[in-house]
């Protein structure tokens, strides 16, 4: 397990669980790289997922920086989980090893609003891990389609009928392999959850909206 923390003087770090801190250096935009190495970004959310398919989970991480935002790539680093592989071995042997649990360098991706919530998914069925961000009090989600090969592209926003106060996404009700999300918003009409879900992808469907002050059906998470 992985946390984040602003330091007093340098920038923002991923610490592990065992206290350790993980070196990061950066590859993007110079102004994003930046923000982070001057500690000018506060990080705010964090989500795990396989975004390069090499069955290692990687690490994006979200800043909040001068009114927008920056999500972090840091790839999972498959020789600290088996470092007694074959293919670690060799690595060894030509001075390629390394035991760090992600690879350097992280990279850096800009998104138009503050990712306070963040969360991985296949959001269009494309059978890539995507990104989807959202901030607080703002009307629109910001969706960043992953490649497979641990790049995304340009970020996709997409509107919502009132300001955002919660984010989640997971499988919801029948398990089909392709997680969903849920969305809660104040609008003119008052508070009301949606629910992004479907066969073609959860972001390529309209949303099941429902009053979240009225009793319903609890959604069913992962069933």
């Amino acid at each position: 397990m992985f946390s984040v923390r602003a330091a007093g003087s340098g920038y923002p770090s991923i610490k592990a669980i065992n206290g350790h801190e993980v070196p990061t250096s950066y590859a993007g935009p110079e102004n994003l790289q930046a923000a982070l190495e001057q500690n000018r970004a506060e990080p705010v959310s964090l989500a795990a997922a396989d975004f390069d398919e090499d069955g290692v989970p990687d690490l994006v991480t979200g800043y909040s920086h001068d009114g927008r935002g920056i999500v972090s790539l840091r790839r999972g680093n498959v020789d600290s989980i088996y470092p007694n592989s074959p293919e670690a071995k060799q690595r060894e042997i030509t001075g390629n090893f390394i035991t760090a649990p992600f690879l350097s360098p992280a990279h850096v991706f800009q998104v138009p609003i503050a990712p306070d919530f963040i969360g991985t998914g296949d959001f269009d069925a494309d059978g890539h891990w995507d990104v989807v961000v959202a901030a607080r009090g703002k009307e629109f989600l910001s969706l960043l389609r992953g490649n497979g090969r641990g790049n995304f592209e340009v970020p996709n926003d997409i509107r919502l009928p009132g300001a955002v106060t919660a984010l989640i996404t997971g499988e919801i009700n029948r398990a089909d392999g392709l997680a969903d999300v849920l969305v809660t918003v104040d609008g003119e009409g008052g508070a009301k959850a949606l629910v992004y879900e479907g066969p073609a992808g959860a972001l390529k469907t309209p949303p099941e909206s429902s009053d979240s002050r009225r009793p319903r059906t609890p959604w069913r998470w992962g069933s």
